[in-house]
């Protein structure tokens, strides 16, 4: 049985219809999320009417896969919907003949890369003889009353050609799908009464087109908006927090703060609270620490320039404090160019690091070993966004699509090929009768070519699920011994017994602006017991 704090309770018994849970870092909002869906089904919400949505692909299948091990749920009632936002649009275009037709496709379109998509651009440029440059085509540029006549010519012209040839576009796609729901059209009206319950996660991380959507849904619909305001960071990608700071202000919605962070010390915490004023009273959120430990280490005087993007003697402090403190770390980087020079001073050094992030795919590797499910589920997280969608699009086609047709259909990609193989060979290992316990696990060790060397802890009676828990747990040790070097934006979601970040306030890292100081903000909170900052 769960046991949750009084702030989590409060979000997941909650009868209001619309709720806001700004939840800080470390609080542990999904296992909130989740503890709010079971309490939904066992009081006799239908498990389908439940639509979860969140940030990306491996996030989704995580929440999945938490949510089957919720005991005391009849899963043959089915399973609440956890997808992303695009992976729900497309999902509707390839299933529902009515949604399809009325985006004009007569079949199921496939996903259009850029590169496919620049050619019809440059078709449809030369039919219309259209003179505009692409960034006046896709950029919010200042144009002439005759140049945007042009462009909407273009845009039309563009707009026919792609379903003419069958493709559909992310941001199309999306786009076209929430004017579905926010115009009233007929043909989505059922998906409004489906889902009463719809959960939205890292709010901070949408944009306009998916409150949008949301905001469609009849006033009957129960709304559970997860969020924290300071940890918006992909403004590049077209992400804002307006809207979640709209709701914290808004006398219609009930906002709770989860402020518990069960991840950093009392001292991390204070500090990131004090960093994190630069925010509004409404929406920011004042974390509590569970433990004590030691204060956070500022190390001033960085002083970066083009051939030394990270300050010389700030490295040589860094290379110092690795050798004396050897746990768990993360050197985090505003960009990609910091962290070469970081990998070159650590080179130099003779101290390891992966540049792989913490999750690790040897651990669902193992995972997927014991589970064709979980295999299935995992490996589709790996393919690339257009990938992704053909695998909608043709899961969709069989009415039960296992791993077999997966891997026939993908197993040609080398991010799908090589774990499936290694898979594929441990299950060999697991049933060769031939091999006893330890050489098992021996087989199992040196197929993964794990550096540290692991021992068996068996017996000859170990079954097979125990010789891959064993692994996988030691595995997990290794991991937690090594140093990550990454930026803040591949940290995300992540956490770190030590985290040291680089240059901040730097040329490449000048705090003030909002997304700066949320980058920032992020990258303190990754830190459990050592966070360690350089800054200018």
């Amino acid at each position: 049985m769960e046991s949750y704090n009084e702030q989590q309770l409060e979000a997941i018994n909650s009868d209001d219809r619309t709720i806001l849970c700004l939840a800080a870092a470390g609080c542990g909002k999904t296992k909130t999320l989740l503890g709010r869906v079971e309490r939904l089904i066992k009081q006799g919400a239908d498990p389908k009417s439940i639509l979860c949505i969140t940030f990306t692909n491996a996030a989704a299948f995580e929440m999945k896969e938490r949510y089957k091990l919720i005991s005391g749920l009849d899963m043959s009632m089915g399973t609440p919907e956890f997808r992303t936002f695009h992976s729900f649009c497309y999902s509707l275009i390839v299933k529902d003949t009515a949604v399809r037709e009325r985006l004009g496709y007569t079949k199921i379109p496939e996903l259009c890369d850029d590169n496919t998509l620049k050619e019809i651009k440059t078709k449809v440029k030369l039919a219309i003889n259209c003179k505009l440059t692409d960034a006046q085509l896709d950029n919010e540029v200042t144009l002439s009353r005759s140049q945007q006549e042009e462009k909407l010519l273009f845009q039309k012209a563009l707009a026919k050609q792609i379903k003419k040839e069958n493709v559909i576009t992310f941001d199309i796609m999306c786009y076209n799908v929430c004017e579905l729901f926010t115009q009233g059209e007929e043909c989505v009206d059922k998906y409004k009464q489906k889902y009463n319950y719809i959960c939205l996660d890292e709010s901070q991380d949408t944009d306009p087109k998916q409150f949008k959507f949301i905001a469609s849904f009849p006033e009957t619909t129960h709304f559970f908006i997860v969020g924290d305001v300071l940890q918006a960071i992909y403004s590049f990608r077209g992400c804002t927090n307006k809207f979640i700071k709209q709701l914290a202000t808004d006398p219609n919605w009930k906002v709770i703060k989860m402020f518990e962070n069960y991840r950093s010390t009392n001292q991390i915490c204070k500090f990131a609270n004090k960093f994190s004023t630069y925010s509004q009273d409404e929406y920011r959120i004042e974390m509590h620490g569970q433990r004590d430990g030691d204060e956070p280490e500022v190390i001033y005087g960085s002083n970066s320039s083009y051939d030394n993007p990270v300050d010389v003697n700030h490295l040589k402090l860094l290379v110092e404090k690795l050798k004396d403190r050897p746990c768990e770390s993360a050197i985090l980087c505003r960009t990609n160019r910091e962290c070469r020079a970081v990998k070159s001073a650590l080179s130099n050094a003779g101290i390891e690091y992966t540049a792989r992030s913490k999750s690790t795919d040897t651990l669902d590797i193992l995972k997927s070993a014991l589970s064709n499910e979980y295999m299935l589920g995992w490996l589709s997280t790996k393919l690339e966004a257009k990938e992704y969608g053909d695998y909608i699009r043709l899961a969709a086609q069989y009415s039960n699509p296992d791993i077999r047709w997966f891997l026939t259909t993908y197993g040609g990609h080398d991010n799908i090929r090589k774990p499936a193989e290694k898979i594929i060979e441990i299950r060999n290992i697991t049933s060769n009768g031939d091999l006893n316990p330890r050489n098992k696990f021996d087989e199992i060790t040196k197929l993964l070519r794990i550096k540290t060397k692991c021992q068996f802890q068996g017996s000859d009676q170990s079954t097979n699920k125990e010789i891959i828990y064993s692994i996988r747990d030691q595995i997990q040790a290794i991991e937690d011994s090594q140093v990550y070097v990454g930026t803040i934006h591949s940290s995300k979601g992540l956490e770190y017994e030590a985290v040291y970040v680089m240059g901040v306030n730097d040329s490449m890292f000048q705090l003030g602006s909002e997304e700066m100081n949320n980058l920032a903000y992020v990258a303190f909170t990754r830190a459990r017991n050592y966070l360690t900052i350089f800054r200018r």
